[in-house]
């Protein structure tokens, strides 16, 4: 029999009524044996805290004459470092933006919690806290080898042209001390063209006067036809007469910390399942669409919501392990039904958004949901299971009147999936103010 993964979560709630809930539905995950730690109060929650014994914490967001947030900060402080879980009665835009920025995980509203979405968030969230560990762990290596290796070092003779190159700069790109000689264009030429302008401007205003030293990161080209990012610095010599006449300094290896950024930036606007947009970007692309129908009354768009019709079914019967390739195998099929310029999105659980950028006529969203239902009607063999996947669909048009908040016609997109799915689900709706006035 297999053993299951024991987890300890400390929950902190003063309402027994919600930690019983809470047990209730954790005690029925059967990927994980969950221990729930309940107290009740900000200062048992910090005492408990202090032990670090936590796999996770849930909280709620009002503690008395404290918050959640509160809570939060203190653990950080104390060098708590599994992921904290905020509960909070009702939904308040500034209270989750307030969450997420000061550390949060995740930030849940107990009247539209599920044991599903429970589970789903507390093992996201250590799934993620592990991956930003490891990401941490391999910069603090990078960054300790960097302080014990030496810089490649040049020294710039600005009357002659020549350049000396240390042997630590020519192998740094891959090359031996006699494969690289002592004129400007060994640098120059292997720039990448997009920064060989940056590059020179950079020194041409150093060497003119305007800054006390220089510093500027560029891409190079490796032997092994690879480009690499490095952190050049340098500083002028001047003659008698204030005349540049030479220029030294050194060139640092930064690919590793240049390639970690990026993947933080990509993994902070991005779904860490699918590899498709999150909320944050949808929505950043979303407000972008809007802005042009100001710029041209013309340019056209649409937003489509998607909810898979009895996903929790597949969870419950076959697990979240199947419940997650199913995500996935849709993300793949819906976006094989997508132009390039279309933004494809997960919103978090079974929920998928869709923007159809400056479409042709607003009848061309209906063609996309027709196109998706058709692409799902195959089922998917996921290890050895044949499942039929069925998904409501919503869709919200740009109107004559111009939305002006980018959560209005998510909303919109989102009323007319809910009408699609009472309806009876595996069908789309389109949002009409009037339908929605009369409900």
């Amino acid at each position: 029999m297999k053993t299951r993964n024991h987890l300890k979560v400390l929950f902190v709630e003063d309402e027994e009524d919600d930690y019983v809930l809470a047990q209730t539905w954790l005690s029925k995950v059967k990927e994980y044996d969950i221990e729930l730690d309940w107290v009740t109060s900000y200062e048992a929650a910090v005492q408990a805290i202090r032990c670090n014994s936590y796999h996770a914490c849930i909280a709620d967001y009002r503690l008395g004459e404290r918050s959640g947030i509160d809570l939060i900060r203190q653990a950080q402080a104390l060098g708590f470092h599994a992921p904290i879980i905020l509960l909070t009665g009702q939904g308040d835009r500034s209270v989750d933006k307030e969450a997420l920025e000061s550390g949060a995980a995740d930030y849940l509203v107990k009247g539209k919690v599920d044991a599903d979405m429970l589970e789903r968030s507390i093992r996201y969230a250590i799934e993620r806290k592990k991956n930003l560990d490891a990401l941490r762990e391999s910069e603090e290596r990078y960054a300790l080898a960097v302080r014990g290796a030496k810089d490649g070092l040049w020294d710039w003779n600005l009357k002659t042209g020549q350049i000396y190159f240390s042997p630590r700069w020519k192998s740094m790109l891959g090359y031996q001390e006699t494969e690289i000689g002592d004129q400007s264009q060994e640098w120059f030429s292997r720039i990448h063209p997009d920064d060989l302008h940056q590059v020179k401007a950079t020194l041409a205003t150093h060497i003119d006067g305007a800054t006390e030293d220089m510093e500027i990161k560029h891409r190079i080209l490796h032997k092994d036809g690879s480009w690499r990012w490095v952190l050049v610095r340098g500083l002028v010599v001047r003659d008698t007469n204030n005349i540049a006449s030479r220029m030294a300094g050194s060139q640092a290896d930064i690919t590793q910390r240049e390639l970690a950024q990026e993947r933080l930036k990509y993994n902070a606007l991005h779904d860490s399942l699918t590899g498709l947009p999150n909320r944050s970007l949808f929505m950043d692309r979303l407000s972008h669409a809007i802005k042009c129908t100001k710029r041209s009354p013309h340019y056209l768009y649409a937003v489509l919501f998607i909810d898979i019709d009895h996903f929790k079914a597949v969870n419950d019967n076959l697990g979240h392990m199947i419940g997650d390739e199913l995500l996935i195998n849709v993300a793949r099929k819906v976006e094989s039904c997508l132009r390039p310029e279309d933004t494809l999105a997960r919103l978090g659980g079974d929920e998928f958004t869709i923007l159809l950028d400056d479409i042709k006529a607003l009848s061309d969203a209906s063609i996309v949901a027709e196109r998706i239902h058709k692409a799902l009607a195959q089922p998917f063999y996921l290890d050895g299971n044949e499942i039929l996947c069925n998904v409501s669909i919503g869709i919200a048009p740009k109107e004559s009147n111009d939305c002006k908040r980018p959560e209005d016609l998510l909303i919109h997109a989102d009323i007319a999936m809910y009408r699609a799915k009472t309806a009876g689900g595996k069908r789309y709706e389109v949002w009409q103010p009037e339908v929605s006035d009369a409900s």
